[in-house]
């Protein structure tokens, strides 16, 4: 596979956000790693396309394989394919399962890796959500993103051992942990959301208002303490 420049480097960005009406405004620097399986995945990509042309798609009906599907018969008797060439075909179709698996986990993993790096930029430009509704939307987030990776981890013995027989990079681990190393990203965010309740809760001038946002900061709090004890432990 032909690794290309821009998928051999790593990726540095700089992103500026305001924190409110006279709060200044937050800087955040992040870096996305370099990934050994992209140049398979757009290979894989314009090969899928092809395949498709030909109608012998990766993922057949019923479990159905290649093999099955050419496995057309003449009007006059008998198949316009034979038995060697189906059972190459069936051979070729269990090689690809393999690249197919492989393409498609490191294809999850990175989306949800860059799902998680972008996600505290795309909530801060959502203002019509309340700041309790940001902290539920980042701690569902990272809870289905650290559920994918423990189960991507499970299964990573096996996917090793087919892929270096395949000869495919061995770049699922290295997925797995760029998924993990997003997690600081959104635990960042959800410290931020904490503070500034807490700061404007604290700003109140009266008892009174600050009895009446007391419940609301105190929701706010315990949901970023709780999203927040879930990420450290896995960052």
């Amino acid at each position: 596979f032909e690794v290309s420049r821009e998928d051999a480097i790593s990726r540095v960005s700089l992103t500026l956000g305001a924190r409110g009406v006279g709060g200044g405004v937050w800087t955040r620097l992040q870096v996305d790693p370099y990934d050994a399986s992209k140049p398979v995945v757009r290979w894989f990509a314009a090969v899928g396309r092809s395949l498709e042309e030909l109608n012998l798609p990766l993922e057949c009906e019923k479990e159905e394989t290649w093999s099955d599907r050419l496995r057309i018969a003449k009007k006059g008797g008998g198949l316009h394919f034979s038995e060697e060439e189906l059972q190459l075909a069936a051979k070729a179709y269990a090689r690809v399962g393999v690249l197919y698996e492989y393409v498609t986990l490191s294809e999850q993993l990175s989306d949800k890796a860059n799902q998680l790096r972008r996600a505290p930029m795309i909530l801060a430009s959502q203002r019509q959500l309340t700041r309790q509704k940001k902290l539920e939307r980042y701690a569902k987030m990272a809870e289905q993103a650290l559920r994918f990776a423990e189960r991507a981890e499970q299964t990573l013995p096996q996917l090793r051992r087919r892929c270096g027989t395949a000869r495919l990079p061995d770049s699922a681990a290295a997925s797995i942990t760029a998924l993990y190393g997003a997690m600081p990203l959104v635990l960042a965010a959800v410290v931020q959301e904490a503070e500034e309740e807490f700061s404007q809760f604290s700003s109140e001038t009266s008892a009174a208002k600050r009895q009446f946002r007391a419940p609301r900061s105190h929701a706010v709090v315990q949901t970023a303490l709780a999203a927040a004890a879930e990420l450290q432990s896995h960052s």
